[in-house]
């Protein structure tokens, strides 16, 4: 299957390679499909540069949220994870996996099984590390200090983002720039959303790290995503799209429209864009060599979308009447705690089932990441409801 460029910008707008956003229709999984669209898109976001050499090592960071299936479209399909190493592979480059997800229930070892990770290693020799455990590196970004994985700083020589299509309750798109935050070994990623309280004050933090691991490429895996209350408990949708490029940025536009968001609504966009890190002329996108308004999407969004069109003053003004929180699904909840363990503030118990104190929560919704069995749900008050 042959790639289509998305290209990023009105009819006049002239961009470089690193701007244009590459597209593939697929409608499933299809190993062998899968495969040459993967090769396809990524050879185009070569082209001719010898970007991916014999003897290099490559990091391919796929989206490893939680341990749920890949038909859950919570993490990153193992079809595109497994096309992206034997691409690499066949470079003559070594590909490793990694990532930090955020709480893990046991061993890595059963999330790599239940994601599909672990069958992808095995089939391709590829190299499975856990973040925390390979070293740690300090770098510095417009004045935040970040401690990441050496994987990332140092042991490899470029990286590969294969981040999953899907809505966030907190940025409200999880796309290539979000992917990078689990590049922050365990406690690390609690820790900065106790720092960063306001939505938009994490998504600077979020571009902020994305500048300084900037990934050499982005494959975001949109064949299937999930739309309303994600990023682990939204509805699965099929877009049936892959969106590759060598500006991550770019490809969140792109991802943006595909969900149905209008693209600088999404905080990190917007501030990627106004710290120069994408092409700012994206709401008009090219598909196929037709400029034309790119399409939105039509799929749910989540419940808190309203509420962060709201200024603070406003969010202030209404107060204890205007709120979206997350609360349980006492039939799917196991009482495992990985919820209150994760949570940055302390703000959930465990008495059998979580029990959540609101005056402390920050809705950062790090409890429905992480849950496994998907029994976080979300709560509105009776003006949210008339809001949203």
């Amino acid at each position: 299957m042959s790639a289509h460029e998305a290209k990023v910008g009105g009819p006049s707008s002239v961009l470089s390679r690193d701007q244009i956003v590459f597209a593939a229709a697929l409608s499933d999984y299809n190993s062998s499909a899968v495969e040459q669209a993967v090769a396809d898109l990524l050879e185009e976001c070569l082209r001719e540069e010898d970007l991916i050499r014999p003897g290099m090592t490559v990091l391919i960071k796929p989206n490893m949220l939680s341990d749920r299936t890949p038909e859950s479209a919570v993490t990153t399909h193992p079809a595109i994870l497994e096309a992206a190493v034997r691409f690499v592979q066949r470079r003559g480059a070594k590909a490793v996996i990694g990532d930090s997800p955020p709480q893990l229930r046991g061993s890595i070892r059963r999330f790599w099984e239940k994601t599909g990770f672990l069958g992808v290693a095995e089939r391709t020799g590829a190299e499975l590390v856990r973040f925390e455990t390979d070293g740690i590196a300090e770098i510095v970004s417009g004045g935040y200090r970040f401690h990441v994985s050496q994987w990332v700083t140092r042991k490899a020589d470029l990286i590969v983002n294969l981040p999953k299509l899907k809505t966030h309750n907190l940025t409200l798109l999880t796309g290539a720039v979000k992917n990078m935050f689990g590049c922050l070994p365990g406690g690390e990623k609690t820790n900065w959303h106790r720092f960063a309280l306001h939505p938009d004050d994490f998504a600077r933090v979020l571009v902020e790290l994305y500048r300084v691991t900037r990934p050499a490429i982005t494959l975001l895996d949109g064949i299937t995503a999930m739309a309303g209350n994600g990023p682990a408990n939204g509805e699965v949708v099929h877009p049936g799209v892959l969106l590759a490029s060598r500006d991550g940025l770019a490809v969140d536009l792109a991802a943006a429209a595909v969900l149905g968001f209008r693209p600088l609504e999404i905080a990190t966009n917007r501030i990627g864009v106004e710290l120069g890190l994408g092409h700012a002329g994206f709401e008009r996108v090219d598909v196929g060599g037709k400029v034309g308004t790119f399409p939105l999407g039509r799929y749910p969004l989540p419940s808190n979308r309203m509420l962060r069109q709201l200024p603070r003053p406003a969010l202030r003004f209404f107060g204890k009447q205007l709120w979206i929180h997350p609360g349980v699904d006492a039939k799917k909840c196991t009482g495992c705690g990985i919820c209150a363990r994760g949570c940055p503030m302390g703000a959930i118990s465990m008495h059998g089932l979580p029990r959540f104190r609101y005056d402390l929560c920050i809705d950062c919704w790090c409890c429905a990441e992480s849950c496994p069995e998907g029994a976080i749900i979300v709560r509105r008050s009776w003006f949210a409801r008339i809001a949203t």
